[in-house]
């Protein structure tokens, strides 16, 4: 589903929000190679990325958005791996060459419409969370200039930010510029997942989130997978260790249902290297956690976690589906929630999950809502969103359909 927001009285929030007219507005993001601030856009190929890793942790530490995927350990282990052929970097910087913003993208043509920007990493399956690094301070004057310059230099007609926080400083913003500079936009595949906001008590956010009956119910899996033996927790940061437990976590996961489905990342080559790539290098920078429920000091259900900038996330998990009636999964869940709520350096843990997932959603009772968010760059812009609506929507049919002879089959 698709919510359409256009301009409605042009109101420029560097005047107070006083009511400017259409030219005045979009006077103040005209490209001439470089604005009154001095900005200079750069695009280029993800292969020669101008920006060096040092300056985009740097840009992290004062971005208006911010999250573990989008520093360089995790950004940069995926190309000539995952990376799609049209892989760029987009990149802005002030007249110091300051860098204050970045943002992989992807550049896409379609007939007659033009080209369309897609703005996130090269592979959202591994990272569904977006929002480019962009300087807080100055986030609305480059948001500026880069509508003008990227539709009248580059020619661009639309710009599609996936996976927005909806409730962001930055998708709040993203909007009321577009809506200042005339343009219109839309929000696709809003839905909600769960979360945790910190830090707080986890003892008193369990017993007032999960009912007593459900509570009841964890505490008698946990007692009944002690009868099978010792049960303990941990959690694993140092490198080495996040080494070894990352090779177990892989093992564990091709042993079930990923692994019949041929899903599992150890067995694809160029995704399990990416994997082993991403975690080492975010853990020689402190940023990885595993979280361990071993069974007689063998891990039975692990979670890989990335935390930084005060945001973690909770990016992969397995567990031994041969003790799958003890709910090894929901019980390093709970364990994990203690260790997000209770840490004063982690303000938000989200899930990654789908909407109402049948084990996290009974857990973690927070909910952030996310969704797709484009801008239309004039009226080539419009049709080209309205034809990537029109596909997905085919594509969906579609898989409806074969899901349903699928279905017809088996009966």
């Amino acid at each position: 589903m698709s919510v359409n927001w256009a301009p409605s009285d042009f109101r420029d929030p560097s005047r107070g929000g006083r009511a400017a007219d259409r030219s005045q507005v979009r006077s103040t993001a005209r490209p001439t190679g470089a604005t009154a601030l001095g900005y200079r856009v750069e695009l280029v190929e993800a292969a020669r990325d101008g920006a060096s890793a040092a300056e985009r942790r740097e840009l992290a530490r004062r971005s208006l958005t911010r999250h573990p995927f989008q520093l360089p350990g995790f950004e940069d282990t995926a190309p000539g791996r995952l990376a799609p052929a049209n892989a760029k970097r987009l990149q802005v910087r002030d007249s110091a060459g300051r860098l204050m913003f970045s943002s992989p993208v992807t550049v896409r043509s379609l007939p007659l419409v033009g080209r369309h920007m897609t703005f996130g990493f090269w592979s959202i399956h591994y990272a569904p969370l977006g929002g480019p690094l962009i300087d807080a301070d100055e986030a609305a004057a480059v948001l500026r200039h880069l509508f003008a310059w990227l539709g009248k230099r580059f020619r661009i007609r639309s710009l599609a930010f996936p996976f927005l926080r909806l409730k962001d400083p930055f998708a709040e913003l993203l909007e009321a510029e577009a809506e200042a500079a005339g343009l219109t936009g839309s929000t696709a595949n809003r839905h909600a997942r769960a979360a945790l906001h910190g830090p707080q008590d986890a003892e008193s956010f369990f017993n007032r989130t999960v009912s007593k009956k459900r509570r009841k119910e964890f505490a008698r899996l946990l007692r009944r997978l002690g009868d099978e033996g010792a049960v303990g927790f941990d959690t694993v940061r140092e490198p080495a260790a996040v080494e070894a437990a990352l090779e177990r976590f892989l093992d564990l996961e091709a042993a079930g249902w990923k692994g019949r489905a041929g899903t599992a990342l150890k067995r694809s080559g160029n995704r399990s290297d990416f994997v082993r790539a991403a975690v080492a290098a975010l853990a020689a920078e402190g940023h990885v956690h595993v979280d361990q429920l071993k069974l007689d000091g063998r891990p039975i259900a692990q979670l890989v976690r990335f935390s930084a900038l005060g945001e973690a996330v909770a990016w992969k998990i397995a567990f031994d589906e041969s003790l799958g009636s003890f709910s090894p999964g929901v019980l390093l869940m709970i364990e994990v929630l203690s260790k997000c709520l209770d840490d004063p350096a982690i303000r938000r843990t989200d899930s990654l999950a789908i909407e109402n997932h049948p084990m996290i959603d009974h857990i973690w009772r927070s909910r952030e809502t996310i969704g797709d968010m484009r801008v239309a760059l004039g009226w080539r812009g419009r049709v080209g969103l309205a034809l990537f609506d029109l596909a997905a929507a085919g594509r969906k049919r579609a898989r409806s359909l074969v899901l349903r002879l699928i279905g017809r089959r088996q009966t």
